[in-house]
């Protein structure tokens, strides 16, 4: 009985020990990445001006694909209302009889791929050109009227199915009474092309804009690692380890990278709200309503942690080739 107790005071002072040994060690490196981070810090406030300068390269470097992806994202929204918006014009016969108007329109309606349609006659047509360009009395000047009537048609086919627009342009074109149809989408579809080129350009500059992110924190780390180069082989001397080394680096260049993708963000979103009226306007020109979303919390977190990963990378970079070269030395 005695030895079943002694057994079992000595297991629970065993897993005792264990769980204060693993609580100071978390401790301690936790206390570890503090100080690392802190001392970083330090050495970025001693250093303002560089600092400084190091911030806007890379928040320019990640504000312009962030920039023209958000261009590129608001353009197609606008031409998806451009698309919605598609009609075709049916040009009808001239001195076409109010029964065959009646009949057509009929069939149009009738039609389970048109959304709706609507008739403007000959003197309703002139009234509207007259106005458009000045001159109110035209309609009164001219003996016969030289416009035929014609009926707007919204189709319900709209997006990607340009081939079907087509198509539905054809058979209203041949239908009895018309005497043409128009829809003047092809400039639409070369705006869709244009801009999945815009697109992927984007992706390509993100690329050559990332690696310069990169190429920055790098050049940067590496500055600061000459000027404590003496302070560095002391530590080795004393027995420092290369991950004890390496931290504060790596905590420099995550520190570039994570004010540099905020300054990304503030750019992108002042240049918003300086060319969104701008935009906005040309929208209402072509009847479409334009809302540029400003860059929000979600795309923020992306900017910084974009930034932050490819300034640790650079941090880590630099410090393991100079530490490399070091051991090789």
């Amino acid at each position: 009985m005695m030895e079943e107790r002694i057994f079992e005071s000595a297991t629970k002072l065993s897993a005792h020990s264990w769980w204060e040994t693993a609580v100071f060690r978390m401790r301690q490196y936790l206390l570890g990445h503090y100080d690392a981070l802190r001392q970083s810090a330090q050495e970025l406030r001693q250093t303002q001006l560089g600092t400084l300068l190091t911030f806007l390269m890379i928040g320019v470097s990640i504000a312009l694909p962030a920039g023209l992806w958000t261009a590129v994202h608001n353009m197609k929204g606008l031409t998806a209302g451009l698309s919605h918006n598609a009609q075709i014009s049916l040009f009808l016969r001239m001195n076409i009889s109010n029964e065959e108007v009646d009949n057509l329109m009929a069939v149009l309606k009738n039609n389970k791929a048109i959304a709706s349609v609507q008739y403007i006659s000959p003197e309703e047509g002139l009234k509207e050109f007259s106005e458009r360009i000045g001159l109110q009395g035209l309609n009164e000047s001219l003996n016969d009227n030289p416009l035929p009537a014609v009926i707007t048609v919204e189709p319900k086919l709209v997006g990607e199915n340009d081939d079907e627009l087509e198509k539905l342009t054809t058979f209203l074109r041949n239908l009895p009474g018309v005497d043409n149809a128009t829809l003047d989408f092809k400039w639409l579809k070369r705006l869709h092309s244009l801009l999945i080129i815009g697109q992927r350009t984007v992706y390509a500059l993100a690329l050559l804009l990332g690696l310069g992110v990169l190429l920055v924190v790098i050049n940067a780390i590496r500055y600061l690692i000459q000027r404590y180069h003496k302070q560095i082989q002391i530590y080795q001397l004393v027995g420092a380890t290369d991950p004890y080394i390496r931290r504060p680096f790596i905590y420099m260049g995550l520190q570039y990278g994570f004010w540099g993708g905020l300054l990304a963000w503030m750019m992108d979103n002042l240049i918003l709200l300086v060319l969104t009226p701008s935009v906005r306007n040309l929208a209402d020109s072509y009847g479409v309503s334009f809302h540029a979303p400003y860059l929000g919390m979600v795309t923020l977190a992306a900017l910084v942690g974009i930034g932050s990963v490819l300034g640790a990378l650079g941090g880590y970079w630099a410090v393991n080739s100079y530490l490399r070269a070091q051991h090789r030395a």
